[in-house]
């Protein structure tokens, strides 16, 4: 990992690198950048706060942005210091190089604002990915009560210092590899759901993990939150489930330090009026209502939220859909503990999820309705065409070879075939400067909510409003 300063849009950032950055922009603009901590996480590393603005105890609106709340999804970080960068550069007077200017009443707007900018909510997670190869939903941490079942666990079973994939030939696999226009087998191989017509071989796909409290023959599913409980995501205060009905949950809203850190935080500052969620991947903007359909929202919000929409499409070619008729992963079921919807209903915010990385523009796929169909109805063409891109752009992280090797408890597996770290959850290296460049639509955002004085979202509804108007 490359050590220093503006690396960010070349380089993803150890929690080391992050704190070297972050601190050396605060100690070239004390004037108006400031750096402290929002709390401890999990396992006892700050959550760092970046606040740029000058008199940052001085009443008055605020945006957030916070990146990398899903440990695997690290260019939620390259692009929140990237914005960060941007908004420094102008409370300096200057532009991006090669951009056009801000009008200047628009960029007053941004020097009069305050930005809080939370680049990693999950440092414990982001370092276990980036250094071990682990899948980490948020939190390493599994504080789970009841642990006596059988579940696979973190294990390094060849012993390189990475925790990837396994797979293991079974008559009875649910895949096979992908065959290209050719018709022979793809080097590396890419895995793919079998059909009626393959012949085989056929493959079991585990996580490179060990099996606790194994009987001795029942293999449990594979699960992604198999040794970690959390998904910050499921763990916010807005209609909040339990685990046995939201998976992610926790034990209660805010149990995780990381997520109450933010929601204390957000409490102690009801001034916050735009809130960006960076995560990764597929190249769209969620807008709130998650939980509702479009005629049961607050129409002058919504109104608002699509006058922004046309904004945002102009600036990024993004889609911007609604979180519950365009996000739900099972039709009519909303997901709980969402950090938008709280931010939206709670704390009032014009609030969206970014996810950033249009993957799927990258591999050629069209405009598909809803949009969350996009991760659950691939095509073998698109998979070949993903192996196509690994090869050209990213020099091969995705595909790999596998090696054999012996578990403990299965046998004979192979190893190392796949990693999704770098091209699928987060853009290839040679992508990520230009993912980055998509981050000045959150100015025009901010400027154009001070300009256009537009209601702040359900601020008339909100539980012990102050009835602030930034």
């Amino acid at each position: 990992m490359a050590t220093g300063i503006n690396i960010f849009r070349t380089q993803y950032l150890d929690c080391n690198d992050l704190s070297t950055q972050l601190g050396a922009w605060a100690q070239s603009y004390p004037e108006f950048v400031t750096l402290s901590s929002l709390g401890k996480s999990a396992e006892g590393r700050d959550i760092p706060l970046l606040t740029i603005g000058r008199n940052p105890d001085q009443y008055r609106p605020a945006v957030w942005i916070d990146g990398n709340m899903h440990a695997t999804e690290v260019c939620g970080t390259s692009v929140a210091l990237a914005i960060a960068e941007d908004v420094i550069a102008i409370y300096q007077g200057k532009n991006e190089a090669g951009s056009k200017p801000l009008p200047a009443h628009m960029a007053d707007a941004i020097r009069g604002t305050l930005f809080y900018v939370v680049p990693r909510i999950s440092p414990d997670g982001a370092e276990a990915i980036l250094k071990t190869g682990r899948y980490v939903r948020s939190s390493p941490v599994n504080d789970r009560v009841h642990q006596s079942h059988a579940y696979w666990e973190a294990s390094d079973i060849d012993g390189d210092g990475l925790m990837g994939y396994m797979r293991q030939q079974d008559p009875q696999g649910e895949l096979a590899e992908l065959r290209g226009d050719d018709g022979l087998r793809l080097e590396p191989p890419v895995m793919v759901p079998r059909l009626p017509e393959d012949a085989g071989p056929f493959y079991k796909l585990y996580p490179e993990w060990h099996i606790v409290n194994f009987d001795g023959q029942r293999i449990p599913d594979p699960h992604f939150l198999s040794d970690n409980l959390y998904d910050f995501n499921r763990n916010f205060a807005h209609e909040w489930k339990p685990q046995h009905e939201q998976e992610g949950a926790g034990h209660f809203p805010g149990s995780a330090p990381e997520t109450r850190a933010v929601m204390e935080f957000a409490i102690r500052h009801p001034h916050i009026f735009t809130w960006l969620n960076l995560h990764t991947f597929g190249g769209v903007l969620i807008r709130p209502l998650g939980d509702k359909p479009d005629n049961k929202m607050d129409q002058t919000d919504l109104a608002m939220y699509r006058q922004i929409e046309a904004w945002m499409t102009e600036h990024t070619g993004y889609a911007t859909v609604s979180g519950f008729h365009e996000f739900l992963y099972e039709p009519d079921k909303p997901l709980h503990g969402d950090l938008s919807d709280w931010a939206y209903h709670q704390r009032g915010c014009l609030a969206y999820v970014v996810e950033l990385w249009d993957l799927f523009a990258q591999i050629g796929i069209a405009r598909k309705k809803p949009f969350v169909d996009h991760y659950a109805h691939l095509e073998r063409k698109e998979f070949l065409a993903l192996w196509k891109m690994d090869r050209e752009v990213n020099q091969g992280r995705i595909f790999k070879v596998w090696r054999k090797t012996r578990h403990p408890q299965l046998g004979e597996v192979e190893v190392g075939g796949f990693d999704g770290r770098v091209g699928i959850s987060n853009p290839p290296y040679q992508k990520l400067a230009e993912t980055c460049a998509l981050r000045r639509w959150c100015q025009g955002s901010a400027t154009h909510r001070q300009v256009c004085h537009a209601r702040r979202p359900s601020q008339s509804k909100r539980s012990g409003s102050n009835d602030l108007e930034p």
